[in-house]
This record gives C-alpha cells, structure tokens and sequence, in this order.
C-alpha cells in the first residue's frame, strides 16, 4: 500500500466527497418519491453521509505541508488542488515521483 501523502490525499477526498454526495443526494431525492422502498434509499443516503463524511476526513488529516505539517487548506474548504508553495513555511511542495 503507497503511503498518504497530500496529493493522493487531495485527489481521493475530492472523489469520496463527490461521490458521496451525489449518493445521499440521489437516496434522500429518489427515497422521497417512494417508487421503490424507502428503506432502501434510506440506506443509499445514509451510506452516502458517511462517505462524504470519510473522504472530508482523510482530506483534512492528510492534506498537510510535507515539510512543516500545516494544513494546506482554508478550514472547512478543501482545496480542489495541492498549490505549488506551502503558505505556512513557503517551500516548494513537489509531487511524488510516481505521479
């Protein structure tokens, strides 16, 4: 397994965040209609939640600084990418090089 760091972090809390909310958007719009059961979008909505909630936790414990550990976003937004300088301590922040 690769290890976390704040590029592949960044990119897998977009995805989660996005998928999850296209999932609870879709069980609570969809579950309201009833046209199956409302127990099942209830369950895509809810599942949906949390991995929201979990692609916004990885983000905000590994989208740090590599060197200093600052976080590199403004709290609560995420960033939709890595900048190229931390704006804590101001070094350079390179990709891995298997990017």
């Amino acid at each position: 397994m690769q290890k976390m760091d704040c590029f592949r972090a960044c990119r897998l809390s977009n995805r989660m965040a996005m998928g999850g909310t296209a999932g609870a958007v879709i069980g609570c719009g969809l579950g309201s209609l009833a046209l199956v059961s409302r127990a099942l979008w209830g369950v895509l909505a809810v599942g949906g939640f949390g991995v929201l909630l979990a692609g916004l936790a990885i983000g905000y414990r590994f989208t740090v600084c590599p060197h200093c550990g600052a976080p590199l976003y403004d709290f609560p937004r995420m960033p939709s990418e890595i900048p190229a300088y931390c704006p804590s301590c101001g070094k350079k922040i390179d990709p891995p090089a298997d990017h």
